[in-house]
């Protein structure tokens, strides 16, 4: 059985995992992620450029 912690980190992690897939299947174009690293920026999270 996995702890509430293991499940936490296993749910991010497909989370990841799936956006990266969207970004593959839908082509985006380097503006597209420069437009989403910027909307991210915002949120206060931060990117490594």
């Amino acid at each position: 059985m996995t702890t509430d912690t293991n499940l936490t980190r296993t749910d991010l992690e497909r989370w990841i995992l799936d956006f990266a897939d969207q970004i593959i299947q839908q082509h985006l174009t380097l503006s597209d992620l420069d437009v989403l690293s910027r909307q991210v920026d915002d949120t206060g999270l931060e990117l490594t450029k």
